[in-house]
């Protein structure tokens, strides 16, 4: 059962569910959170893993702010809608990005009495293959006492190989603020929530103390947070859960076959003219919406 009202920080920022569609199957599940500008890709992602796991035994769930606004042929589709609104974060860091992302911090207290575990998804990906028994078989192998595992940032996968473009003034910063021997820098787009573990340490509340500090130097919001709240406490997943798109490992995808493909920074699938998102857009023209004017997505 969905818990329906969260507070954290004496009541500052609240999490509430408006609404939500069917209870938990199982005892994992695949989540995205997404504001209304990227819902048609967390779909178009949901629908990829449904047709690649064929015998699943974890749910796909979509938390967003207006169920309202999704299209009535992915209703009746095998997704759990969760309607939600968080208060509270206005004045939190995003840049380029949407205060959802911080949405998925809330996870494992959302869905606290439904799953042991949750893969967190950003909406912009795209699923190669079957990852998600593969992705647990990984799980299986941390410590019990994890939180939160997520895989490498491609910066610092960059700056390991000392790649031509890896490191330039900017990332050196980055590097110095995050990186330490005890700690790889992380990205976000795929985390992995061991839920009674949240919980127990209170995850969320020492994330968000993070993020609402003024000295913190959060160059990428809340994947900073979350890195600085959990440094040297993260698993790491591999990189082919999360490949990250870049110039320094687009020839390789072939080769190394990664399950997700991440397109990271201005690499989205609706602006960009890769082998990879061709597919993606058609897809999601001719399959999901049936838009009339292509050009708006072309």
């Amino acid at each position: 059962m969905i818990k329906n009202d969260i507070s954290i920080l004496g009541g500052q920022v609240k999490c509430i569910i408006k609404k939500h569609q069917e209870t938990s199957r199982y005892k994992s599940a695949v989540v995205f959170c997404v504001d209304d500008g990227y819902l048609s890709y967390a779909l178009f992602a949901a629908q990829q893993i449904i047709s690649k796991h064929e015998s699943r035994k974890f749910d796909v769930c979509i938390c967003l702010p207006n169920i309202a606004k999704v299209p009535e042929y992915f209703i009746d589709l095998d997704i759990r809608f969760v309607e939600i609104e968080i208060t509270g974060i206005d004045s939190l860091p995003v840049d380029h990005l949407s205060l959802a992302a911080y949405s998925r911090v809330f996870l494992p207290q959302v869905f606290s009495n439904d799953y042991d575990y949750i893969v967190y998804l950003d909406a912009d990906v795209y699923i190669r293959r079957p990852f998600f028994n593969e992705l647990m078989k990984v799980v299986d192998g941390f410590e019990e006492s994890f939180c939160i595992a997520a895989a490498p940032d491609i910066t610092e996968l960059n700056r390991q190989s000392r790649t031509k473009n890896g490191i330039t003034p900017s990332v050196s910063q980055y590097l110095e603020t995050y990186h330490e021997a005890s700690h790889l820098y992380r990205n976000s787009g795929v985390l992995v929530f061991n839920v009674p573990n949240c919980i127990k340490n209170n995850l969320i509340e020492k994330i968000f103390n993070v993020a609402f500090d003024t000295q913190a130097n959060l160059r990428c919001h809340d994947q900073s947070a979350i890195n600085l709240a959990m440094k040297g406490k993260m698993p790491v997943i591999p990189f082919e859960y999360n490949w990250q798109l870049h110039e320094t490992n687009y020839r390789l995808i072939n080769k190394l076959n990664p399950y997700i493909i991440h397109f990271i920074s201005t690499n989205k699938p609706w602006i960009s003219n890769y082998v990879h998102t061709q597919p993606y857009i058609v897809y999601q023209i001719q399959k999901c919406y049936k838009i009339k004017h292509l050009n708006r997505y072309t």
